[in-house]
């Protein structure tokens, strides 16, 4: 149902009418009534010189029309009654002939120039109308970021530049789950007057706006050839708003979508002028950068208060995290004292009875194996306790100024009688020099061990492991390097992280499984915690790898000050 603006505005426009009428002929007749107040003095002479003046006051006031028909009247009555012979409609002398058109083309002038002034003065003051309009609707569209109030401030300039009854703006918009689905806006008419309707399709009406077609104008749309030709109702709904006057623009982003379009309305034929088309056609390039810029805002915020939900989300983790280290290391630490407590007497007795020449010797073995299992045992606990110091910084070093030649000799004289079972044979190419480097000897040779170790298990029976020392631009390099089964290249860095496996991992020999898969991450904590760096280097499986590790030399003064301990001992 048309709404009460509307059906007020309809009904209203006759009335405004018939009112300018009868101002214009009240003008008039006042001005005839003057002229019969003045006739004893004037008589015959100057018939029309009252509605000379009333004319240009009836036409600025109500309009030229109701001023055209107002000063035919007047001119009849004066006739009539001041022009001899009074009382009749003759004109039998030449100057009153002539005073008669001079009144007629006078008044005419009068009226059309009266008419021309007062049509400049409406469209300037629309001019200046529309102007404030547009500027209060930049500010407000440059201002606004709320994208509700921002399409309806749209929908209402549109409406009052046009000169509309009503408008709405349809636009597209995401659900959460990213599905598109159209909302509107109304100006001139209340919501209620859309409510019982679907929104538009895109019919061949609404088609070139929903399409992006740009402005679309008709003066009466029930006469437009793309009307009517669509299902259901082939035309408006019974109810509609009574709309003659189309007006509709696209609202276009810059990356080419159609965000909505402006829809305009008014029902009488002919509203909508060029000059309206153009402005709404600012107003609609105008609301599409307004409109990107609020959903640029509106994503922003939306971004901020997920990553402030994720920060908060994080930091609750991480007191977490940092409960539960907490648990792992007191738990680590009496599971070691736990672990550790019934191993050691047990690895004593075990080594003592083995060497015990009362031990019966099928009995020897069995211990030694037992001695061996036990140990394994006590070596996979005090790797738990490192790689967990390692992921939490509190690993202790002593450091020193050492050769890594001799480190690297120490931790093969500690694994030698393990490794001779698997027959792999270990080449030293170690350089003549010494290479002195600041370290914890003890851990470096931890790392040694874990490399050589590590290199047997994975070469294949009577294979070589090559191990070289050399120095390298202010640093000392050890490389171990063996022809085994080799490491996937997408796994060379992954093989540092705790407990990782490589899929390439088989048994040689005598050598058992390397254990949980934490020895790398010991070794890359201990070399990160000397300033140095380790790497593997492999072309895939069954390719062999090589593990290269590179610590800093001694700076100059802490060679100097080692020379003179060396000298001095």
């Amino acid at each position: 149902m048309p709404s009460p603006q509307t059906r007020q505005s309809v009904s209203g426009r006759p009335r405004a009418i018939i009112a300018r009428y009868g101002i214009a002929l009240s003008i008039m007749a006042a001005a005839v009534a003057l002229r019969y107040s003045v006739d004893p003095w004037l008589g015959n002479q100057a018939a029309f010189l009252t509605i000379y003046g009333a004319v240009p006051c009836a036409v600025w006031l109500t309009g030229w029309r109701p001023a055209l028909l107002a000063s035919l009247i007047a001119f009849l009555m004066c006739v009539y009654w001041f022009v001899p012979p009074r009382g009749a409609f003759e004109l039998e002398s030449p100057y009153v002939i002539a005073a008669s058109i001079g009144y007629l083309l006078t008044s005419s002038l009068i009226i059309y120039l009266g008419h021309a002034a007062q049509t400049g003065r409406k469209e300037a003051e629309a001019h200046g109308r529309n102007l404030e309009i547009l500027n209060q609707t930049c500010v407000t569209l440059s201002a606004e970021l709320d994208l509700e109030k921002l399409l309806q401030a749209i929908t209402d300039a549109g409406r009052e530049v046009s000169g509309a009854a009503f408008g709405a703006f349809f636009y597209n918009a995401l659900d959460e789950r990213g599905e598109s689905y159209m909302l509107y806006t109304l100006s001139g008419v209340d919501r209620s007057a859309f409510e019982g309707f679907p929104m538009p399709r895109n019919t061949a009406v609404f088609s070139p706006t929903f399409g992006g077609g740009g402005i679309v104008r008709v003066a009466d749309i029930t006469q437009d050839p793309r009307y009517g030709k669509s299902a259901p109702h082939h035309g408006m709904p019974p109810g509609h708003l009574p709309v003659r006057s189309y007006l509709a623009a696209s609202v276009v982003s810059r990356s080419g979508e159609v965000i909505g379009g402006l829809f305009f309305g008014h029902p009488e034929p002919g509203i909508f002028t060029a000059d309206a088309e153009e402005i709404l056609a600012g107003i609609a390039a105008q609301a599409a950068v307004a409109i990107d810029k609020a959903r640029l805002y509106q994503q922003a915020q939306t971004e901020i208060t997920t990553r402030k939900a994720s920060e908060a989300a994080m930091r609750v983790a991480k007191g977490e995290a940092e409960i539960a280290n907490a648990a792992k290391d007191h738990f680590l630490a009496m599971m070691s004292h736990e672990l550790r407590t019934p191993l050691n007497p047990a690895l004593m007795l075990a080594g003592m009875l083995a060497k015990d020449p009362a031990t019966p010797e099928d009995m020897r073995e069995d211990l030694e194996m037992i001695r061996r299992s036990l140990n394994l045992e006590a070596r996979l606990i005090d790797d738990l306790l490192d790689v967990a110091k390692v992921i939490q910084g509190k690993l202790q070093l002593e450091f020193a100024s050492h050769d890594l030649n001799r480190i690297v000799r120490q931790a093969w004289s500690l694994i030698s009688a393990e490794i001779a079972p698997s027959g792999v044979k270990v080449d030293f190419h170690l350089h003549p020099r010494e290479l002195r480097v600041r370290c914890d000897a003890v851990r470096i040779q931890q790392v040694v061990w874990n490399l050589l170790r590590n290199a047997v298990f994975h070469s294949p029976p009577r294979g070589t492991v090559w191990v070289k020392t050399e120095p390298v631009a202010g640093r000392v390099r050890l490389i171990v390097e063996d022809a085994g089964s080799g490491i996937p290249i997408a796994e060379l860095e992954a093989i540092f992280e705790p407990f990782h496996q490589t899929t390439t991992s088989r048994r040689h020999g005598q050598m058992k499984a390397p254990g949980l898969g934490i020895g790398l991450a010991i070794c890359r904590g201990v070399v990160n915690a000397h300033g140095g760096r380790i790497w593997a280097e492999s072309e895939g499986a069954e390719q062999g790898a090589s593990f290269i590790i590179e610590l800093p030399v001694l700076s100059a003064p802490e060679a100097e000050a080692t020379a003179l301990e060396k000298a001095a001992g």
